[in-house]
């Protein structure tokens, strides 16, 4: 997300989740850089697994947890999540 190569992001991530489906960071990031990548209805789908695995998700319990220290991807990462579907708590 930081260097804005979502196509390349998506890549990556689909074969990290193809080696372990149920990881929910993995979930939660795919679900970014579809989003970030035009690829709404994946973003989504990507979320609605997290969501299901981890109901009570939010925005709010992202921005309080995020490991990302510039401020302006956390930013753009908690939004492109929003539009995929998660919560804002």
């Amino acid at each position: 997300m930081g260097l804005k190569t979502y196509d390349e992001a998506v890549n990556w991530l689909e074969k990290a989740i193809a080696d372990d489906p149920g990881f929910g960071t993995t979930l939660q990031a795919l679900a970014a850089a579809y989003q970030l990548a035009g690829m709404p209805e994946k973003a989504a789908e990507s979320m609605r697994v997290y969501l299901h695995q981890t109901p009570d998700y939010s925005l709010s319990v992202y921005e309080n947890t995020s490991p990302f220290v510039d401020p302006e991807l956390r930013r753009v990462a908690g939004q492109a999540m929003v539009a995929a579907g998660l919560p804002m708590g």
